[in-house]
């Protein structure tokens, strides 16, 4: 719930607006990305892919990751 309300304020979201441009090339191509792997990484990837409005599909073989 806090990262929502962070994500809410109107700096940050400009900011992450801004990070990547080559987000913008890879939105055209696809919707949807896949993270295989869901430790610290991967976890730091699909976070990264979803702030830039992608549909994230997180798998890994550990129930405990």
């Amino acid at each position: 719930v806090w990262l929502t309300e962070v994500l809410r304020h109107t700096k940050i979201q400009s900011m992450l607006a801004s990070l990547d441009p080559g987000a913008r090339l890879l939105k055209e191509m696809t919707d949807t990305v896949s993270i295989v792997g869901a430790g610290l990484m991967g976890r730091g990837i699909a976070l990264q892919f979803a702030l830039h409005g992608f549909e994230v599909r997180l798998n890994d073989v550990s129930r405990e990751a």
